[in-house]
Order: structure tokens, then C-alpha cells, then sequence
């Protein structure tokens, strides 16, 4: 089959969970159909990632759409007037549109796939088969989060009106597209009950365990780490929570203990924060690996959001001990105690921090099963038998 796979963020770097997805999400597709990949880039520094897209797929078109507050709020008063998404609208283009009409038609493509529910309006305006890869259920991000906001918030009123125009769409697209992907069984049975007539499979997010290394250094035993982007809302709410209701009870019983955070320093609550003892806002970090070295405790203590967070499953694949929300390991199938420790109020959260940090042997065993967890459910194989199964199934028919 030939696969026109369209992506809402050029897929490299591999520096965030999303962009790891859609990359080996292409490498899996590529191992069978012919994939010609259009993403988006914001600059045009960008168009240097374009070859490492290359070794992947057939073709690579990358799409300049950037990004103001002027054309924001453009986006956010046409939402308003046309009852469509703004998660949606931001990411409409019209000349994008045209020029995926004639590439479909000249590549004589059976199949448009579209990675993310932002890039669902190309496949149903140009009316051709379309494969939608949820790597969310994107209203129940937006509704969890609007939940946790004041009641008075005009943030919470504008989320609240989001998140029920995001699943009435959700609704729509889902049951007209010819196959859905979702990432885990809870989605799966969210996206089902929006949608009952959807042709839905459950494929997990990919990762290249045989690339990834288990960290086989000893524990040292005073690290603690969190790894995400911090213009992400669910992330800045993880990492308040913690500074705040989990760390100083570490510290009191760990006082050499340290916190780093992976994300752009550019972030509001990064410059709030930052100078805070025994804390480090690291910044961007394009190799993670000399963090993942010292064995730290990898922490995610996310309140709210929805679909497999990769930042874990990477933690896990490198055989590090993992902290988890309910919320945060959704998904994944893990268990409290053996794969990983799951805590979800901030005393718990604490203890179970503090455990590990004081038991290297415990965080060691901890690793080690999470490993094996994702070298079962989500290398590379395992989840591309999945995905090559529902096409066949649902698509190539």
C-alpha cells in the first residue's frame, strides 16, 4: 500500500514522547507500505531534520506554518464562530489542504494517516480513506484539566468549552474513519463509547528496545528526575505538585537528595522555581543519557491527561525504578510494587520516593522488571505486528 502519513510536528528530534511515536510509528509503517511523510515545522531551521525522515520513508514534504499570538487568537475567534476545535482550527491550512489533494492524487495513495486528531480535517475534507492515530484521547486531557482548575478560572471556562467541542468532533471523525489506532485499552474503551461504530485497534507507543541499553551502573541513590516539556499544562501541574506536596517530605527524610527537571527553561515555571534548593531546571536536553547514567529515580507525578506517557516507557526500557500516578502510567498494564511504585497523593508519593532512594536493591529489582514489561508489549516488534494486523484487517480490504 502507498501511505500518505501526515503529522501536526516534524517527528525529529527524538526529544519528546510524541515525536519518538510518530518516528518509529513511520519506521514500522515503512517496514511494510510505502509511507511519504508531510509534517509541519514552525522555523526553518527545521528543514535540517528532513534527511533523518528520509532513512524512513519514501518522501518527506515539510509544511512552514508559524506561529504568532496574532494568528493564535485568529484561530481561537474562528473556533468560536464555526463551532470547530481550536485544537483543531490551529492547524488547518487551506494551501496545505490543495497541496495534499494533488500529492494523494499524483502518488496514487490508498490511505491517508493521520497522526494526531489535529490533522483529521485534511483526511475528511479531501474524503479518501483515512487511518486516524489517537496518541490521546485528546477531550479527556482537556476535561482533567479543567477540573483542577478554580471554579471562577477564565483558563477553566475556556478549557470547558474546548474539551466538549473537541469530543463532539472526536465523535464524528472517529466513526467515519475506515480504521482508528489507539494506544491503550482505556482509550479504547473511551473512544468507543463516543464513537460505537468505529473501527478501532490498540496499538502502544514503540519503543526501540534493542537500541536502548539497560543502565547496569550501580544505584546512587539521591537522584530523583522528571523528564517532559513544560509549555504542557498537565506537566507544569506535575511538576507544582510535586515541588510542593511531595518534595519538602523527601528532603526532611533525604536531605542530600536532588531534583532535576528536563524541559525548556524558557517555561514560566521554570523561571519561577528555579534557585529553589537542591532543585535544577536543567533545560533542554537532547541526550538524556548522562542523566539515565547515575540511576536516578525517574518521578511521574501527572495529575490529569490521557493515552501512554513515553517518557516512562523510555525510564522503564533503560531498567530505571519508576513513580507513578494512576494517571501517569495508564495504559501501560504495570503493577504496583513489581514493574513500578504508584502513588497518588503526595505523602504516598513521598514514601514511595523515599523508599527507593534508601533500598537501591529494591529500585535495581524495580528496573528490572520494567524492563522486560516493554521489551514485551512495546518494542518496536511487538507493536508493528499490532498495527500491520489492523491494516490489513480494516484498510487493505
Amino acid at each position: 500500500m502507498r501511505i500518505l502519513l501526515l503529522t501536526e510536528s516534524i517527528p525529529y528530534p527524538l526529544d519528546s514522547g510524541g515525536r519518538i511515536k510518530t518516528y518509529n510509528t513511520l519506521r514500522m509503517l515503512g517496514a511494510h507500505h510505502e509511507v511519504y511523510c508531510h509534517a509541519f515545522i514552525r522555523d526553518e531551521r527545521q528543514r535540517s531534520h528532513e534527511a533523518a525522515l528520509r532513512a524512513v520513508s519514501r518522501g518527506v514534504t515539510l509544511h512552514m506554518l508559524p506561529r504568532s499570538v496574532a494568528r493564535e487568537a485568529g484561530y481561537a475567534c474562528a473556533a468560536l464562530v464555526s463551532g470547530a476545535p481550536y485544537t483543531v482550527r490551529r492547524h488547518f491550512d487551506a494551501a496545505v489542504l490543495a497541496h495534499l489533494k494533488d500529492e494523494y492524487e499524483r502518488l496514487r495513495c490508498d490511505a491517508l494517516y493521520c497522526d494526531h486528531l489535529s490533522m483529521v480535517e485534511y483526511g475528511r475534507r479531501l474524503g479518501v480513506p483515512t487511518i486516524i492515530d489517537a496518541h490521546n484521547v485528546e477531550y479527556q486531557i482537556l476535561r482533567r484539566y479543567a477540573a483542577r482548575l478554580g471554579r471562577l478560572s477564565p483558563i477553566r471556562l475556556a478549557a470547558e468549552r474546548e474539551w466538549r467541542a473537541v469530543k463532539a468532533y472526536e465523535s464524528r471523525v472517529y466513526g467515519a474513519a475506515r480504521l482508528v489506532f489507539a494506544v491503550s485499552d482505556e482509550d479504547a474503551a473511551a473512544i468507543r463509547l463516543m464513537s460505537p461504530d468505529a473501527r478501532l485497534a490498540v496499538a502502544g507507543i514503540a519503543v526501540d528496545t534493542d537500541a536502548i541499553q539497560p543502565v547496569t551502573t550501580p544505584a546512587a541513590g539521591r537522584d530523583v528526575l522528571f523528564v517532559g516539556g513544560l509549555h504542557w499544562p498537565p506537566n507544569v501541574e506535575a511538576v507544582t505538585f510535586f515541588l510542593d506536596e511531595v518534595w519538602p517530605a523527601v528532603r526532611r527524610a533525604c536531605p542530600e537528595a536532588t531534583f532535576t527537571v528536563i524541559g525548556r527553561r524558557d517555561a514560566p515555571l521554570a523561571r519561577l522555581r528555579d534557585g529553589q534548593p537542591s532543585v535544577t531546571f536543567a533545560g533542554y536536553v537532547d541526550d538524556l543519557e548522562r542523566f539515565y547514567q547515575g540511576r536516578p529515580i525517574v518521578v511521574a507525578p501527572i495529575l490529569s491527561g490521557s493515552g501512554l506517557r513515553v517518557k516512562i516507557l523510555d525510564a522503564l526500557a533503560h531498567a530505571l525504578p519508576v513513580v507513578s500516578t494512576t494517571v501517569g502510567c495508564e495504559g501501560i498494564g504495570v503493577r504496583h510494587g513489581e514493574d513500578l511504585m504508584i502513588a497518588d497523593t503526595g505523602a504516598a508519593f513521598a514514601e514511595a520516593v523515599v523508599g527507593l532512594l534508601n533500598d537501591g536493591k529494591r529500585a535495581q529489582r524495580l528496573g528490572d522488571t520494567g524492563r522486560t514489561v516493554v521489551e514485551r508489549r512495546f518494542s518496536l516488534q511487538a507493536v508493528g505486528v499490532q498495527m500491520q494486523e489492523a491494516i490489513e484487517r480494516f484498510v487493505r480490504q
